[in-house]
């Protein structure tokens, strides 16, 4: 039933840590070389060139820089986390013999690599969860040699079949002499994960852009596959929708609706747009810039996002009560939540839901991560795009707005090009429960009718590049031209000098100083302060950045604005007392009147 049965034996522990990571760094800088080896120049239709395909910017506050249209490896990235948070990510060769927490953590990311770069869907690894020694690889062939084989997977049934195996693994490293409650089991995820890379060819380009514009590593852009391997239509058994799993209220804050358009001979068709990636992607990652800033640093952060930001709290005032007497000034938040996933877990999960799936989410995430070194991202499978609202009090059909679409220069994606006209429009919105065509024509119930709203939500859907000006020429469509959003080439590069203010970079240190367990009621002060700017500033210039930024600092207020902040401001003090640096509040005249500066010009330093 199952073969390839391995044990190692505690021997084999013997072999010095040093080695083992020194192996895995000499690994990673081949697949670098290798890497570098993949830039190659990449036709590139530039669609300007075609009067009638004329190409907009992004948003008025965006640079109109054009990305270099070559193809490019993920793990060569410069904000790639390994890169951006060195530190704790990579261990160091010259670290030493001496076990650490920190040593344990890598440990751990070494498990989850294994787990999502190298154990395919058919493997399953037992092992020490005291040692981290293997006991044992197990492969499920008879399923594998059915999948190489061609035939299609359930992947829950072949994690059922998995389950039944794993019972007696277990039982059988017990009877020979391991105690029942360290022999911890991982199940390979690597067919799943390509799996996942592959939905995400069209959109990983902007993943990677907008995680940049917000200063964060490219670590976000691997949330959508730990969540539900990019799959959009996923609900949680809590409610959370979407390829990132946002619960609906949290959709809802940032505008993304769910509505019903009637047609023209058939029943209604529901409007999902969670279920779009260029609709949910924004959303998923601005809340997550918020959770990063409202605990200190990223990768607490992200696991805020899925575990909640109380439960880093109370990791961080665990950590706070247990170690105080070996803080110092250079003592980080990243440094407490480290110990919570290793020597402190034990203290944070009998008092809290920070059980063993949140302490393998972000070595899962960064599992993920390093899967993903060494697919290419090609711009040239980008799927690019307009989203656009029709003018208000305005409506059309799907028939019409094809009709005058139907012009063979317009780009629908790529792998379009033998679709029909409805089944391309239907590819481009996937948030539009439509039904498949028989033919090339519009099928029954599928000749939706568009208008302007619908229940008091704005009805969106996208065309391809050059749409917008097509139909304004043709005048048989009015769109509503401000609510325009181009998805191409310059979607989320970095913002223009000047569009970065004094609050803004005010608002950089206060994160810092959150960094360093500022959780003080000054820097609560001065948060809303900030806040209150940030709100003055998005009226006087309702741009996209700036909408952005203030959507980020009320995710941020939020979570201050909790309870069980004050509980940890209140242990913070207590602990940190002899070693912080009082910060200098900061008056609104400063925010107000200081000049503002430029955006640096590449990713920020380890925090």
């Amino acid at each position: 039933m199952f073969a390839r049965f391995r044990t190692s034996h505690r021997s084999d522990s013997s072999i010095s840590h040093r080695q083992r990571w020194g192996s895995v760094l000499v690994v990673l800088f081949l697949v670098g070389l290798v890497g570098m080896g993949q830039w190659t120049a990449l036709g590139h239709q530039v669609l300007s060139r075609v009067p009638l395909l004329r190409s907009v910017t992004a948003a008025p506050d965006t640079t109109t820089q054009v990305m270099n249209p070559a193809a490019f490896t993920v793990g060569n990235h410069p904000n790639h986390p390994d890169a951006r948070y060195p530190s704790y990510l990579l261990p160091s060769v010259f670290a030493g013999e001496q076990e650490s927490t920190l040593s344990e953590f890598h440990r751990i990311l070494d498990l989850y690599t294994k787990r999502q770069g190298v154990d395919d869907n058919f493997t399953i690894r037992v092992f020490d969860s005291e040692t981290y020694e293997v006991l044992g690889v197990y492969s499920v062939d008879h399923l594998r040699e059915q999948w190489q084989a061609g035939a299609e997977m359930d992947w829950a049934q072949v994690d059922s079949e998995r389950r039944r195996l794993t019972r007696r693994m277990v039982d059988y490293h017990e009877d020979q002499g391991h105690p029942r409650e360290d022999i911890a089991v991982r199940w390979g995820r690597a067919n799943q994960l390509q799996e996942a890379y592959e939905r995400d060819r069209p959109f990983a380009e902007y993943e990677i852009r907008l995680a940049q514009y917000l200063d964060m590593s490219l670590l976000p852009t691997m949330l959508g596959v730990v969540e539900t391997f990019n799959q959009d239509d996923l609900v949680s058994t809590a409610g959370a929708r979407s390829r990132y799993q946002m619960m609906p209220y949290v959709l809802e804050r940032f505008g993304v609706n769910t509505y019903a358009l009637r047609t023209e001979n058939g029943p209604t068709v529901q409007v999902r747009e969670e279920q779009h990636p260029l609709m949910a992607m924004e959303p998923a990652f601005t809340l997550m810039r918020g959770y990063i800033n409202a605990v200190g640093h990223e990768l607490p952060g992200l696991s805020a996002y899925h575990t909640g930001p109380r439960n880093i709290f109370h990791v961080y005032r665990t950590f706070l009560m247990n170690e105080s007497r070996s803080l110092t000034r250079s003592t980080s938040v990243v440094d407490a939540f480290v110990w919570g996933l290793t020597d402190g877990f034990d203290a944070v999960s009998e008092e809290s839901t920070f059980k063993t799936r949140s302490r393998g989410y972000i070595p899962a995430v960064m599992g993920a991560m390093r899967a993903y070194n060494p697919n290419i991202i090609d711009p040239s499978q980008t799927q690019r795009a307009a989203r656009v609202e029709l003018a208000a009090g305005t409506r059309t059909t799907l028939a019409d707005l094809l009709g005058a679409l139907a012009d063979e220069r317009l780009n629908w994606g790529p792998n379009t090009y033998s679709m029909s006209m409805y089944e391309r429009f239907r590819h481009l919105n996937p948030h539009i429960d439509l039904p498949a065509a028989d033919g090339d024509g519009i099928p029954q119930g599928g000749n939706i009718v568009l208008t302007s709203a619908s229940g008091g939500d704005p009805v969106r859907f996208f065309v391809p590049l050059g749409g917008p000006e097509l139909l304004e020429t043709s005048r048989r469509v009015q769109l509503d031209a401000e609510a325009t959003f181009i998805f191409d080439e310059n979607t989320y590069t970095r913002p223009r000098n000047g569009t970065r203010t004094a609050a803004d970079e005010a608002y950089a240190q206060l994160v810092d100083r959150i960094g360093q367990f500022g959780f003080t009621d000054q820097n609560r002060e001065q948060l809303i302060t900030l806040r209150d700017r940030f709100r003055t500033l998005a009226e006087e210039n309702p741009s996209h950045y700036r909408t952005m930024q203030l959507r980020i600092i009320e995710t941020h207020w939020r979570v201050w604005g909790a309870s069980y902040w004050h509980e940890m401001e209140r242990t913070a003090t207590a602990a940190t007392e002899l070693t912080r640096i009082t910060p200098q509040a900061l008056h609104p005249f400063d925010i107000e009147d200081r000049p503002p500066t430029t955006l640096p010009a590449g990713p920020a330093p380890e925090n």
